[in-house]
């Protein structure tokens, strides 16, 4: 990742923000303090790459989980030892450090969990193209099955003209060579006819 990661760190009571910014003042982060109120109004414009977020803070859990439906971003939680995490890594953070923050072990989380909701934003966009090229594909192919549908019908209305015009004729009594004719012209019709019909059976029992 060349480019600088943008981070905001979230202050709440005892949360060691401060520290935060001075652990990653060289590195490749840009850290930004904001408040839990100011939190969401901060990010609407430019969304930032990480979220640190004080598992103290309250209503710790819906603030995840609104930030996970804002966007990709890599949510980190900087809990103490007597918090519970479970809660809230099921509302969608991603990673969690405990205080004090060791600063090289807090970059190479933040880089973590960056890499890993690109990899996650990849896939489910792969995902969605997937669902639309397998819908389109659909739509498709039952287009394809109406159109020859549609054509069969038609062609099984046209030969049965065609027989019924053939067979008239040879009630006239015609020469034997027009006689010849009309029987190959009829013989011809029932072999598309029966062609047509053993497609239609076949496209009727596809699901």
């Amino acid at each position: 990742m060349s480019a600088m990661i943008r981070i905001v760190s979230v202050e709440h009571g005892l949360s060691p923000a401060c520290e935060i910014q001075k652990a990653l003042a060289h590195t490749d982060c840009q850290v930004a303090t904001t408040s839990a109120e100011n939190l969401f109004t901060d990010i609407a414009g430019t969304p930032p790459d990480a979220i640190l977020l004080p598992l103290s803070l309250p209503d710790c859990i819906a603030v995840i989980s609104r930030l996970r439906s804002l966007g990709p971003h890599a949510i980190i939680l900087i809990a103490q030892h007597d918090e519970p995490l479970a809660q809230a890594l099921a509302a969608g953070a991603d990673d969690y450090l405990l205080a004090p923050v060791s600063a090289p072990l807090l970059h190479h989380r933040i880089h973590h969990a960056i890499t890993y909701q690109r990899h996650a934003t990849t896939i489910h966009e792969l995902k969605s193209q997937l669902d639309a090229a397998e819908a389109a594909r659909v739509r498709a192919e039952s287009a394809s099955q109406n159109f020859c549908r549609d054509l069969s019908h038609d062609l099984n209305n046209t030969l049965t003209g065609m027989i019924m015009t053939a067979e008239m004729l040879l009630m006239e009594k015609p020469s034997e060579r027009t006689t010849r004719v009309l029987q190959e012209m009829i013989e011809l019709a029932d072999e598309i006819d029966s062609s047509i019909k053993t497609r239609r059976a076949a496209m009727s029992n596809q699901p």
